[in-house]
């Protein structure tokens, strides 16, 4: 595919996102997907500070992950920050676009390239040039920060250009609404997306996390969760109250804690380890030595983001994409065609391919077949 070919069907992605029935920052990984057509860099980067206060953020290279995620809760990197870049409540005031990173800069390049900001940072991610966006709602509040890092060595010394930015700014608008946070609808329904364990010893600190539980507890509670180095007083608070049960309890339910945030819904089950439901209260009660704690995470997302990432990994024609994702979604030919502003012999036609594509007969299917090869991808 072309590089021209490439970008037109990026920058039709965004808008497709741009019309989905969720939104909010659950996206953003798809979006930095599609920028990475728009324009060549190494890193995407999207922080958000959520309603309730905690900052979450999505890294798309796992390189970079491994190397940003320990320096996002270290005030030295803060610090080295502040002193290189204009800091954001300044940016929300003038960037009402994409800026290029010389243009965020307090300093000059040269002196950039020699601050210990590039070269403990930076550097070991991979980006000595970039660019940050503010996609904004329509009352003009940012609805997040995206930053793009790109090493400008695997790109001839090139810096980002005008052309770049004029890529970036054509699609700002779908970007903006695709991230900005709406109300989730009841009717929405939800998928398991993944599940973790937590292990944490009598004295209430963690014994074991794994990569994959880390990531899901800072989803669900931001990535500056481990500043204190112990687990957020939510999960402690659970694992009290499993301490709790007596015998007068003996049939109860290990606690849970269920939490929703931009990323999705979790769920936290706390139980003892080698323990079965059944005697989690007698252990308790008869004072029997406790070695682990164990905390399962469920994290479930809507279905609908699962459709969309699916689809998008097929390489079916942007117009068949869009009519496949409402298709699986259920939607009934009519709705389809008054969506995608079609005729409804079109929406039929188009829906008739599908199905012959994948071997399916019906949206229930259709629905199931992309999910499974989606997953078989993962």
């Amino acid at each position: 595919m072309s590089i021209l070919k490439a970008a037109t069907r990026a920058s039709a992605r965004i808008r497709q996102l741009a019309t989905l029935d969720i939104s909010g920052p659950q996206l953003a990984p798809l979006v930095l997907q599609e920028l990475h057509a728009l324009l060549p860099f190494e890193v995407g980067i999207y922080n958000h500070t959520a309603a309730d206060g905690s900052y979450h953020y999505f890294v798309d290279e796992q390189n970079a992950d491994q190397v940003l995620t320990p320096m996002s809760v270290d005030p030295y990197f803060f610090q080295l920050e502040n002193e290189v870049v204009r800091p954001e409540s300044e940016s929300v005031l003038c960037e009402f676009g994409p800026t290029p990173m010389t243009e965020a800069l307090r300093i000059s390049r040269s002196e950039f390239l020699q601050h210990p900001y590039y070269n403990e940072a930076l550097r070991l991610a991979g980006g000595d040039d970039g660019v940050r966006m503010l996609p904004r709602s329509r009352d003009g509040q940012p609805v997040g920060r995206i930053l793009i890092g790109r090493d400008s060595r695997k790109h001839h010394d090139q810096l980002i250009s005008r052309a770049d930015l004029q890529a970036m700014t054509r699609v700002q608008h779908w970007i903006s609404h695709a991230l900005q946070p709406r109300e989730l609808t009841p009717t929405l329904e939800y998928d398991t997306n993944d599940v973790a364990l937590l292990v944490v010893g009598h004295d209430m600190r963690l014994q074991h996390l794994s990569p994959n539980a880390e990531r899901l507890v800072s989803l669900a509670f931001g990535g500056r969760w481990r500043r204190q180095g112990s687990l957020p007083e939510a999960l402690v608070q659970v694992l009290r109250g499993l301490r709790q049960l007596n015998k007068s309890e003996h049939h109860a339910c290990p606690p849970v804690l269920d939490k929703i945030s931009p990323w999705g819904r979790f769920s936290f089950r706390a139980h003892l380890l080698d323990a079965t439901p059944a005697n989690v209260s007698e252990l308790i009660s008869n004072n029997s030595h406790i070695s682990a704690y164990g905390i399962t995470v469920t994290h479930e997302v809507p279905k609908a983001l699962r459709l969309i990432t699916a689809v998008q990994k097929t390489d079916l024609p942007q117009r068949q994409a869009e009519v496949c994702y409402w298709l699986a979604s259920g939607y009934t030919h009519q709705d389809i065609a008054d969506r995608n502003g079609i005729s409804i012999n079109t929406a039929i036609y188009h829906s008739q391919q599908i199905y012959s594509r994948f071997n399916v007969s019906n949206r229930k299917e259709l629905a199931l077949q992309l999910l499974t090869t989606s997953a078989t991808q993962h």
